[in-house]
């Protein structure tokens, strides 16, 4: 029976001290944190509210809100990414209209040519769409891989700003608990 209660109370104090270390990082000081603890009492007492309670609805929610501005900064960053993939896919895009041309050359001048040479040049020629033709297999495969992420990263993003969704309404769930504090503080 000690021992159970031993194991609650180190899980207990294990999860204040991951809490503890969120709000840390989202720039409360330690000495922060036990001014808002005290606040939190002082109100929760004088709102007949159960203090534990109170507390641990404030700041999960401080800690949710962290949340949400580290998925902004991964909304972001998929953006950019997503510009990025945008950009590979225009320079592909003009380098097949630069083979285009060349082939457009190509065959002007076996038009142009005389009956001499033409064998050769029809050689030259093929070696030559041969090689545009391997060219544009590659630069089609490197497009649909490259059109594949963007749909991927599309995905992600759909994902994303439904997570985002989800945050506000912690945001605003934390403004609330937020404004019944400056409340209950100001009574």
């Amino acid at each position: 029976m000690l021992q159970s209660k031993r194991d609650k109370l180190a899980a207990e104090i294990d999860g204040k001290e991951k809490c503890r270390i969120k709000l840390n990082e989202s720039g409360f000081s330690d000495l922060d944190l036990l001014r808002l603890r005290k606040i939190i009492g002082d109100a929760a007492k004088q709102g007949n509210y159960e203090a534990e309670t109170f507390k641990e609805g404030f700041f999960t929610a401080i800690v949710q809100h962290g949340d949400l501005i580290n998925l902004q900064k991964e909304i972001n960053e998929r953006a950019k990414e997503c510009n990025e993939r945008l950009h590979e896919k225009a320079m592909l895009d003009g380098e097949i209209a630069e083979l285009n041309i060349t082939k457009s050359k190509i065959t002007g001048a076996i038009n142009a040519t005389g009956v001499a040479g033409t064998e050769q040049i029809k050689a030259a020629a093929a070696e030559e769409v041969t090689a545009i033709r391997q060219k544009g297999i590659a630069i089609r495969e490197e497009f649909q891989g490259i059109l594949s992420n963007v749909l991927s990263a599309r995905k992600d993003t759909d994902v994303m700003k439904a997570e985002q969704k989800q945050a506000q309404v912690v945001a605003n769930e934390l403004q609330g608990t937020i404004t019944t504090i400056q409340r209950l503080r100001a009574i």
